[in-house]
């Protein structure tokens, strides 16, 4: 019987552990899987969103290629300026300069497979 409660005992102690682990592996994953903008092009890229949302997509465009030029951006500020591009492109009618853009998008890492 003490056997048989030790080996129980165990059990549950690893399942507590295992569980654990792969809870703080989680939250991390999480924590990293949401993507963040960076501070040198969050005010910009608002910006650029204004004008999108305002239909003034020449000014976005613009703005989208300053935010490129900018030094201390990450991933998803290029990802997010790649997105912008190809809707503001799309609305006025370049759609070789769209296409060019959508296909730098596809390879950010930020798109999923589904």
């Amino acid at each position: 019987m003490k056997i048989r409660s030790n080996t129980l005992t165990a059990l549950i102690a690893s399942a507590v552990v295992v569980c654990t682990a792969g809870l703080g592996a989680t939250s991390v994953a999480y924590a990293q899987a949401k993507p963040q903008n960076s501070k040198v092009a969050g005010k910009p890229l608002q910006a650029a969103k204004a004008a999108l949302d305002a239909k003034k997509y020449q000014d976005a465009i613009r703005q989208l290629k300053d935010i490129q030029g900018l030094q201390g951006k990450n991933a998803y500020d290029d990802h997010l300026v790649n997105e912008m591009l190809s809707y503001a492109y799309v609305r006025t009618n370049q759609y070789a300069e769209a296409a060019a853009v959508i296909e730098k998008g596809l390879d950010s890492g930020f798109v999923s497979a589904a």
